[in-house]
């Protein structure tokens, strides 16, 4: 038992051997992304400023605190959580764009981070031919709220414009 374990020990890697920024990023909250795009958006938020902004709040109006709190609040609220800390957090938007029926989803799979740089992997579940959906214009979409990255990618990527049907 005692060679077992030694040799355990010599086999395995030795502590910090691994490229610590190689991990799988820990989804903090996910929720529904409550702004509505026409065509198939990716969004990395880092602030209250660029919140403001994807909520549709004008450029000008997005740097005062008041409007930037308001959009911020909303989605805490949404997120169900008590903050957001810009310092140390962001969030992650994948949408869909629109869609003529129900029965779409956007789900965030995996925040894989390698050499850095995270990996956001995601997918469109469409309904099933025959499935029952409602008869109305959708807008599926998720975001996530996640620890801070510098460099982030689509897996897959946004279509190219005039592509996304």
């Amino acid at each position: 038992m005692w060679t077992a374990l030694m040799v355990s020990l010599v086999l395995a890697a030795p502590p910090g051997s691994k490229d610590e920024k190689d991990r799988d990023l820990k989804i903090l909250a996910r929720g529904a992304w409550p702004v509505r795009h026409e065509k198939p958006t990716q969004l990395v938020l880092r602030n209250a400023e660029e919140l403001a902004l994807a909520h549709g709040v004008a450029p000008k109006d997005a740097k005062e605190k008041r409007f930037q709190a308001d959009v911020t609040a909303d989605v805490v609220s949404l997120l169900k959580v008590k903050a957001i800390d810009w310092d140390k957090q962001m969030l992650v938007v994948v949408t869909a764009g629109m869609k003529r029926t129900g029965g779409y989803r956007v789900e965030i799979l995996s925040l894989p981070v390698k050499d850095g740089t995270l990996t956001v992997r995601w997918k469109l579940h469409s309904p099933a031919p025959g499935d029952i959906v409602t008869q109305a214009i959708t807008y599926p979409a998720e975001m996530v709220l996640v620890e801070r990255v510098a460099a982030v990618k689509f897996d897959p990527p946004a279509k190219a414009e005039g592509k996304d049907k």
